[in-house]
């Protein structure tokens, strides 16, 4: 083969391991959204208050906070292929033990089980991605693969409510765990073992051969340097789980008729933005995109709270879906681009636990801001917060500025 092929095979995106990973993401991330709005429901169902259902979702995240460093660490010292089979068989046995639980220490259980497995298995697939886009495409890479996420949310919920309405709760947690084992046959697929590849500083001279593993350190867990990044990515997932739980809340309080299309617009806005974005950031960097999501974000959560009609709901749908469409993915790509392959996993854990955090807290934080000041306040305070990024953004380029020049 000449240079000419095998430079063109390396910049390929569209390779059989991204597509069978762009699979296992779309049906492993339909199958986990039909659970989220129907699991509260089943629970109360069940016998349970909507205090214990409200805590049986919210147990999640606070799960994944926890695992989200192990899954890193594991993913950087072990084949990445077998774990990430293993995790997701168990989020698979999870959906269809929701099934047979009837108590709250059933679902309990599922739901710790369901949380841990999922932030092991959602950071393994991450950090596999991240192995096999080329760096000169990461963005666009991450701009197609995070796509299935978002076409999961689109239409999952409502399919998990309706099979749930038509069929029971029964066949709906079990068609959620066939879809989930079928993400499983994905990775089943993958060529190879995905084993992360090692730095070359880290094997000894002369030999073929990796020195011993020492002892895990809490160090190890973290990526240090992302965390700051990490903490912008965050911002998105609060204004994301504040819009997603209030707004509608704000719509009955000023008589919006209606508001649910913020939700259609603002899919839609970043179905059409998100690929275009990933290639703007290849070409010109993390700020190009970054700080006009951030700008944009905050637009978005303005607008919501000064609202009184519908057409500022629309204007805020599609400033939000913008902002959305672009941030996150952003910053996951930089931060893979910033890590050694053999880091990779310990990369995208830490990116993904500002998400974590900003998911277990947005909404928190939006009632009790919202119970204090209200609705419009609220929103308003929360995009102070998304533009207070702005100012944590300028912070990380005076650091990378400052390592690059005592680099030199």
């Amino acid at each position: 083969m000449s240079r000419e092929k095998e430079n063109s095979k390396r910049e390929n995106l569209w390779t059989s391991s991204f597509l069978l990973l762009f699979g296992y993401s779309l049906f492993s991330n339909v199958g986990f959204f039909m659970t989220m709005p129907t699991l509260p429901r089943y629970a109360v169902g069940v016998g349970m208050s909507l205090s214990a259902a409200g805590f049986l979702t919210g147990i999640f995240s606070i799960v994944a906070i926890f695992v989200r460093p192990v899954a890193g660490i594991l993913s950087d010292r072990g084949g990445r292929k077998v774990l990430l089979l293993l995790f997701t068989l168990l989020v698979s046995f999870a959906a269809f033990g929701y099934s047979l639980s009837h108590s709250f220490v059933g679902l309990f259980l599922c739901r710790i089980l369901h949380g841990a497995c999922f932030a092991m298995s959602s950071t393994i697939q991450l950090a596999m991605v991240t192995a096999i886009i080329p760096s000169a495409k990461m963005g666009e890479g991450m701009g197609y693969m995070s796509l299935a996420q978002i076409l999961a949310m689109s239409f999952a919920p409502s399919l998990g409510l309706a099979l749930a309405e038509a069929k029971g709760y029964t066949v709906m947690f079990c068609v959620s765990g066939f879809l989930i084992a079928t993400a499983a046959v994905c990775v089943a697929f993958l060529p190879g073992r995905e084993q992360p590849a090692a730095d070359p500083g880290t094997r000894p001279k002369g030999t073929g051969e990796m020195p011993k593993r020492h002892s895990l350190r809490l160090g190890e867990l973290f990526a240090i340097e992302l965390l700051l990044l990490s903490a912008i990515s965050g911002l998105f997932s609060v204004m994301n789980g504040v819009a997603s739980s209030y707004l509608s809340m704000l719509g009955d309080e000023r008589g919006i008729a209606n508001i649910s299309i913020f939700f259609t617009i603002s899919s839609v806005a970043v179905l059409l933005i998100r690929p275009a974005a990933g290639k703007l950031q290849d070409k010109k960097g993390l700020s190009i995109v970054l700080i006009p999501s951030l700008i944009l974000g905050a637009a978005a959560m303005f607008c919501i709270g000064a609202s009184r009609g519908i057409l500022t709901i629309i204007i805020a749908a599609l400033l939000k879906g913008v902002a959305q469409s672009s941030g996150q993915a952003a910053i996951q790509a930089d931060c893979a681009r910033r890590s050694p392959m053999n880091r990779r996993g310990v990369a995208m854990s830490t990116c993904y636990l500002g998400s974590d955090v900003g998911n277990c807290v947005g909404a928190s934080l939006g009632g009790w801001l919202s119970g204090i000041f209200g609705y419009g306040t609220m929103f308003g305070l929360i995009g102070l917060m998304v533009a207070a990024g702005l100012g944590m953004y300028g912070i990380q380029i005076g650091i990378d500025k400052k390592n690059k020049k005592g680099g030199n």
